[in-house]
């Protein structure tokens, strides 16, 4: 175990007082800067962070104090969410770019569904769906496969929409697995299933598809080896058996299958300031969204995530230039478009 750093401890003492400060006194920002990437290289490097009873206890404790919290200390949450643990949302489009720069790439496994903060894998039964825009959720319930559908997978869009996906990814897998020593940059893990899918071609690509989400869950955190992105987050994870190495060509169709038939929303996490992963969330459709995606559509908490205003077709707007709610699922409607990548319908007015 890491012992504690005075000098951290002290830096992060310095950084409480002055976000305390309006006038931030005798701290500059560069300091401040240098101090927080310090403190978020700790925690994710620290062998603790991958630790079951803190990486997926500290989630579920953060989840019941979010809910405890909601309606006297909200204020002071989204506080925390906006200078400690956050994440920014990336269109799609973006993710594919990030992938093609990136030296590597793994597939990590996701905490909040590890932690069951949500179950968005199976489809719900139509009791359990309700209007987001009625209620705020008990998060604190957070078993809900029970309540669901054995093999009914949650997917999004038509039959043929899963048919373009599912060869997308069963044609990057086949060409990889033809070139010599790009086929190991995926773990055997994940090229067993991708195999498995691959000779069950008499089941339907819906039900080929759904196969896939069911053996690769809760292995949906995108780990790249990228100049945007600290190491020690990915390293941590590996070390710990829980990232799968995975061929940049395989995980691009595997992204974009996401977000087109799961309604993926893509964000770049962060803890301190230090960017660490892309996460694969689910929207406030599916299982009433991951712990950011709950905190920010039924908590209202506006720093847990951060829109992404105009890279590619950025927010949806009006023609006066204000921010529209999310024309792609009416669940998200409640609050403004985040930016996700998808193409906008002309606003009128």
């Amino acid at each position: 175990m890491q012992r504690a750093d005075p000098e951290l401890a002290r830096w992060l003492r310095k950084i409480i007082l002055a976000h305390l400060s309006e006038a931030h006194t005798g701290v500059k920002p560069s300091a401040l800067r240098r101090a927080s990437q310090r403190i978020g290289n700790a925690i994710l490097s620290n062998w603790l962070t991958c630790w079951d009873p803190v990486h997926l206890g500290g989630m579920k404790a953060t989840m019941a104090l979010e809910a405890a919290a909601r309606r006297s200390l909200g204020p002071l949450v989204d506080l925390a969410c906006e200078q400690l643990f956050h994440g920014h949302v990336l269109p799609v489009q973006r993710v594919l770019v990030l992938i093609d720069e990136a030296r590597s790439a793994a597939l990590g496994k996701c905490v909040c569904r590890a932690a069951g903060v949500t179950n968005d894998l199976l489809r719900p039964e139509p009791d359990d769906l309700q209007d987001c825009t009625d209620r705020v959720p008990a998060r604190l319930s957070t078993n809900t496969a029970s309540r669901r559908r054995p093999g009914s997978v949650y997917l999004i869009g038509s039959s043929q929409e899963a048919a373009t996906r599912l060869a997308a990814i069963l044609d990057a897998y086949q060409k990889v697995e033809q070139i010599p020593g790009e086929r190991e940059t995926t773990s055997p893990r994940l090229r067993a299933i991708l195999e498995q899918i691959r000779q069950q071609d008499h089941l339907t690509p819906e039900q080929r598809l759904g196969l896939l989400w069911k053996e690769t869950y809760p292995f949906w955190e995108v780990l790249l080896a990228h100049d945007a992105f600290t190491s020690r987050w990915s390293r941590n994870m590996a070390q710990h058996r829980k990232a799968w190495p995975i061929h940049k060509e395989i995980l691009k169709p595997l992204v974009l299958a996401q977000y087109h038939t799961r309604g993926a929303l893509f964000t770049g996490m962060e803890v301190v300031d230090e960017p660490y992963a892309i996460c694969t969330c689910p929207g406030p459709e599916n299982d009433q969204g991951c712990s950011l995606v709950n905190w920010y559509y039924f908590s209202r908490l506006d720093h847990a995530l951060f829109p992404n205003e105009t890279d590619f077709f950025g927010q949806a707007r009006d023609n006066s230039g204000a921010v529209l709610p999310c024309q792609r699922f009416p669940e998200r409607g409640s609050r403004p478009c985040l930016g996700c990548g998808c193409k906008h319908r002309q606003a009128a007015g």
